[in-house]
């Protein structure tokens, strides 16, 4: 048996998939500390991590918004 996804929610499954696609790729471009960490502070290993730039959390925090407003729509589609 196969669900009909309904026709209005694929452009914004399409969008969800995308900006969740771009935030593991950025994700993986940053470095591992929203601040600046000292490696010392981390297990044994961690080189020291420069932070986040202001553009790089302002980047992640639009996308984080833009992905609970795609995850709105589409809850509130398929629950109401």
């Amino acid at each position: 048996m196969t669900y009909d996804f309904p026709n209005e929610l694929l452009s914004p499954q399409r969008d969800l998939n995308q900006v969740r696609a771009d935030l593991t790729a950025l994700y993986k471009q940053l470095p591992y500390s929203v601040e600046p960490l000292e490696g010392g502070q981390r297990p044994e290993g961690y080189p020291d991590s420069p932070g986040w730039s202001e553009q790089e959390q302002t980047e992640v925090a639009a996308l984080r918004r833009r992905e609970r407003e795609l995850s709105a729509v589409i809850d509130a589609r398929l629950l109401g």
